[in-house]
């Protein structure tokens, strides 16, 4: 049956025992009636179809009922496929994939530095989930003496790991936070040099 207000409150309490009515519209969700006439809200989970009571009609809403139950569910999911089982993929693997998204969001001269940078500077052979702090910061150290390269690679760096994060290809980025100094201006011109250009 398709629960509302209305339905609900126009369910019997049975002869004897208890008696569940399920959601036709939330699989799992429904309201269990009891033979003294109180209306519980309860989710089913698990692969041993368990019952739990989330609350009491109509001291909780059919809203708050239903988004109750969904949470509950989407734990008891979590619980049963844990984030530490992700699927091990190589840093190359993830590098393309991120690319590939890359080409289909960012204008082709980002798409294109991405690609260099990443390329050029990070070829770690070992799996994403892998990789250290310590391994991105020996790579963007190497760069520093030419301090627009390695400002550019760290950000190519840090921009494909956060992308990897919200894709859920990886927990936590490695990359740490950091912001890099503009280099100080080699000479200034003068008044006089500038009315000489002038």
């Amino acid at each position: 049956m398709r629960l509302t207000d209305l339905s609900i409150r126009q369910l019997k309490a049975p002869d004897k025992g208890q008696k569940t009515y399920f959601d036709v519209g939330l699989p799992g969700f429904g309201v269990r009636v009891s033979q003294g006439g109180s209306k519980s809200f309860v989710v089913m989970y698990g692969q041993k179809r368990r019952l739990k009571t989330v609350g009491r009609y109509p001291h909780l809403s059919l809203a708050d009922a239903r988004r109750e139950a969904k949470r509950v569910q989407a734990d008891m999911l979590d619980m049963q496929f844990p984030t530490s089982t992700l699927d091990k993929i190589s840093f190359a693997e993830a590098r393309e994939r991120f690319l590939y998204d890359s080409q289909n969001r960012n204008k082709e001269r980002t798409h294109s530095d991405y690609h260099r940078l990443l390329h050029r500077h990070f070829a770690f052979t070992q799996n994403v989930g892998d990789l250290s702090r310590n391994d991105i910061m020996n790579v963007i150290e190497k760069l520093a003496a030419t301090p627009s390269e390695q400002q550019h690679a760290f950000v190519a760096i840090r921009i494909m790991m956060n992308w990897c994060v919200k894709r859920g290809i990886i927990e936590t980025s490695p990359v740490p936070p950091l912001s890099f100094k503009a280099p100080a201006r080699s000479h200034i011109l003068s008044d006089a040099d500038l009315a000489e250009v002038w």
